[in-house]
């Protein structure tokens, strides 16, 4: 995943919200929420 930390204040305090191959991400400290990128590489085995 490409989201590490909240792009509108930075903080690393983030709820993930995953299904199937997308999702999104809410910030806990501003409230936030954007879109999350899964890249494929998390799914090879």
């Amino acid at each position: 995943m490409r989201i590490k930390v909240c792009p509108r204040c930075g903080s690393s305090n983030i709820s993930l919200f995953i299904g199937g191959t997308t999702g999104s991400y809410e910030c806990k400290d501003c409230g936030y929420i954007g879109p999350l990128i899964i890249d494929k590489e998390m799914f090879k085995k």
